[in-house]
């Protein structure tokens, strides 16, 4: 197997950003702007992409549409929502 770039990966869009300059500076900017995402929808999204590689194809729309239905209703959609409307940071809570 081939070692590629973080250049490469980017130009292949197998990453969309590397990290080169200072780690550790770059690492915690990453965890920070992880950290305030809206958490289930990072899980429904983990959940989706880790299940999707043993499921049909409609199994997998089906999970992606109840996926998609939960994350609408939780308070951090709606939070994102007001955010974007206000022009704002959005303050997830993760419920």
């Amino acid at each position: 197997m081939k070692k590629i770039s973080g250049e490469e990966a980017i130009s292949l869009h197998l990453a969309t950003r590397y990290i080169h300059d200072d780690w550790q500076e770059g690492v915690e900017q990453f965890a920070k702007t992880i950290a305030a995402m809206p958490t289930e929808a990072l899980r429904l999204t983990k959940e989706l992409l880790f299940g999707g590689l043993q499921e049909d194809y409609e199994t997998y729309l089906n999970h992606e549409a109840r996926a998609q239905l939960k994350a609408g209703n939780t308070s951090d959609h709606k939070e994102g929502l007001n955010a974007f409307k206000e022009k704002r940071t959005p303050q997830f809570t993760g419920l």
